[in-house]
Formats: C-alpha cells, sequence, structure tokens
C-alpha cells in the first residue's frame, strides 16, 4: 500500500504557423490517494475441445475447455483416438453448435488453418480427422486470432529436473511423476531452496519439455511447452523460499502447476 499525488494540469496556447506564441499553465491541488496494488487471476472464457476422436465425443454440453495461454491462445493436453470417422473440432458455447471452428481441406492431425464458424446458419467447416494410428496423448494448441491450430504427441510421462531437486539437471534421471488422473500429475519430494525446476517427458533429452512464464512463481503458475529443441526455453519455475518436502501438481488440462509444503 502507498500514496500516489495527482493533478491535473491544463493549458491554453495560442499558435503561428504551428509555432506557440504564447501560452499558460495552470495546475490543479495535489490530490494525494491511497493506494493497494495487487494482482489477481481474470477469467478468460475458453473455448472447448470436442469430436469423436476425444474422450468426450461430440457431446456439446460437456465439451473439453481449453486453457487460456494468451493472446487468443488456448491449449490443452488430450487422448486422442484415431480411426474411421475419427475427429475433432471447437465449440465456443457449451450445448451449441455454433461459434465453433473447424479446418479446411488441407488441415492434418498436425496442424493447419481454423475456420470459423459464426452462426449456426452458416456451413460447417471440415473436421480434423485423425486417421488409424494416431491414438495417445496430444499437446493440442489452438490459435483463434491467428486462425492456426497444431498438435504434438507427448510420451505421457514427466519427470522432474533442476537445481532444486535431487535430480539436478541431469536429465537422464529425472524423478519420475505419477498420473494422478488423466493429464494431471503428481510428485511429493524434497526440494532445496535455490536455482530451479522444470518438467521433461522423455529421460535423457531436453524437449518435449515444460517451464513456466514471467509470472510463474515458486508456488503456483502456468505451464510452458517446448516441444522440440529448436524452440526456445520456457523461463524456470523458481525454487521454494525454504527447503523441506513439497507436492507438485502439474495439470496439462488446465496448463497450470502448483508446489505445496508438505
Amino acid at each position: 500500500t502507498g500514496t500516489v499525488n495527482f493533478k491535473v494540469s491544463a493549458s491554453l496556447k495560442s499558435y503561428d504557423d504551428g509555432k506557440v506564441i504564447s501560452g499558460t499553465i495552470l495546475d490543479s491541488e495535489v490530490v494525494p490517494t491511497t493506494i493497494t496494488a495487487y494482482e489477481d487471476q481474470i477469467y478468460i472464457k475458453p473455448i472447448y475441445l470436442i469430436g469423436s476422436g476425444t474422450s468426450i465425443g461430440w457431446d456439446n454440453a460437456n465439451a473439453l475447455p481449453m486453457a487460456w495461454l494468451d493472446e487468443g491462445r488456448f491449449a490443452r493436453v488430450e487422448t486422442l483416438t484415431g480411426g474411421t470417422e475419427q475427429a475433432f473440432k471447437w465449440i465456443s458455447v457449451l450445448t451449441q453448435w455454433a461459434p465453433q471452428w473447424g479446418t479446411d481441406d488441407a488441415g492434418t492431425v498436425d496442424g493447419g488453418n481454423m475456420v470459423y464458424r459464426p452462426t449456426e446458419s452458416d456451413p460447417d467447416p471440415p473436421s480434423i480427422l485423425l486417421p488409424d494410428g494416431i491414438n495417445g496423448n496430444y499437446y493440442i494448441e489452438a490459435d483463434t486470432v491467428n486462425l492456426t491450430y497444431k498438435t504434438y504427441l507427448t510420451s505421457g510421462n514427466l519427470y522432474l529436473v533442476g537445481d532444486a531437486s535431487n535430480a539436478g539437471w541431469d536429465n537422464a534421471n529425472g524423478i519420475q511423476f505419477t498420473e494422478e488422473s488423466p493429464h494431471v500429475f503428481t510428485l511429493t519430494t524434497d526440494l532445496k531452496a535455490e536455482g530451479g525446476l522444470k518438467f521433461l517427458e522423455v529421460p535423457g533429452a531436453w524437449a518435449p519439455q515444460w517451464g513456466t512464464n514471467e509470472k510463474g512463481t515458486a508456488g503456483s503458475g502456468m505451464i510452458v511447452y517446448r516441444p522440440t529443441e529448436g524452440e526456445p526455453d520456457p523461463a524456470n519455475i523458481a525454487a521454494p523460499s525454504a527447503a523441506g518436502s513439497y507436492k507438485i501438481t502439474v495439470d496439462m488440462t488446465t496448463m497450470m502447476y502448483t508446489i505445496e509444503a508438505q
């Protein structure tokens, strides 16, 4: 909490050929105001993943919410199953088929253009088809501003590394998480009050990996995906302020992590 001083300055000027030839400035009295600055979570309406190739099918009342990342980008990890007529799309409002997003004739399971259907009177865009063999947990990202989407097959596993952990930065010997529920991983382990942490998917490889963004803290924050080693490293997750036993939860449906002292 602090005091911020406000005042209003008003000026009246005369011009000749764009040059100021005279001017007066009048200042109001200073008004002190006490302000408490804080940051809170802001709710961004999600978009929803739906389709026969997902765990929810075409049930538009229970479609799967995509977590907001930034500037119109949404993501989640979801199990996709391939086969005849297996596919997915996105909708904007539960129980409604429009607004929705599909793709065009060039769209594939790996990525492509999103095609918007604003109302139910507009034609359905094609669904993203899932051929045979496309079975596994996929990171799915939809960009509703640039109208593109992309997917990456994940390993379905998660490992802790970092100098705040007992594994250090030895990526071949990360500490394995347990998948408590679909795409939600937990690990209770000792952490040090120094350095940082990250999450890896494959022992011995630096990608795919998960870090955080500039708002991530030692207690919670957003997970940021690095699908390949050609992509920039996300920021490390900060070490806790005190050494001890902590429970780490990584939720790939909400794109969030928490670190709680035990």
